[in-house]
């Protein structure tokens, strides 16, 4: 069944990239301009956080710049006009415009595929799961990881402008209390959890401040 919904949309998505080229309804080349440069700022600015493993401060924020990388890139050709990009502009855009293609592709695949995509579609749709814990200068909250993996607790240390990701937890068990400890030079994040043997556990977490 997947193979055949797999195979539907590949080539749905192929005959309306096609389409594409009719649509009349498109911004003025200004707006087109506009909207590429948008692409552009937001890209740069997603890459150099990657690179100094920093994100935006707030929740949603990131994944708001996210979308707009993704929506301006992926359907750049369908709203704008081309005619304002170069040849390798061109070739940019087409390039991100198939590549929602990946999934009906990975789907091909027997239940890998199946986790695959699902995995991506919940990292990228769902910056969190709990908000376990929450001041001005931390956020402690666990996030979805993949279809058969367990949340991962992340601790975040928040900035004037930025935060970024300082401790996480792979595989953890069900958080079911925490105590955060402000300190002369560091920060102590106690927490209690119930193992599989059903009984619980106190650790601690030591961040420099």
């Amino acid at each position: 069944m997947i193979f055949v919904v797999s195979i539907l949309l590949l080539i749905l998505y192929a005959f309306k990239i096609k389409d594409w080229k009719k649509n009349d309804h498109r911004l003025n080349p200004e707006l087109s301009i506009y909207l590429k440069y948008l692409h552009y700022f937001t890209i740069t600015i997603t890459i150099v956080l990657l690179i100094l493993e920093l994100q935006i401060r707030g929740i949603w924020t990131g994944r708001i710049v996210t979308f707009i990388v993704l929506l301006s890139g992926i359907f750049y050709n369908l709203f704008a006009q081309k005619s304002v990009l170069n040849k390798l502009e061109k070739t940019y855009f087409s390039f991100l415009s198939i590549l929602p293609l990946i999934f009906p592709l990975l789907l091909l695949i027997p239940f890998l595929g199946v986790v695959i995509v699902f995995s991506i579609i919940g990292r990228t749709i769902s910056p969190f799961e709990k908000i376990c814990y929450e001041d001005k200068n931390l956020r402690i909250q666990t996030s979805f990881v993949g279809v058969m993996a367990p949340p991962k607790i992340l601790v975040y240390k928040k900035g004037l402008f930025f935060e970024k990701e300082v401790e996480d937890l792979y595989f953890p068990e069900e958080i079911d209390s925490l105590k955060v400890d402000y300190k002369k030079d560091s920060i102590y994040i106690h927490y209690w959890e119930t193992n599989y043997d059903n009984q619980v556990v106190k650790s601690e977490i030591k961040i420099p401040q």
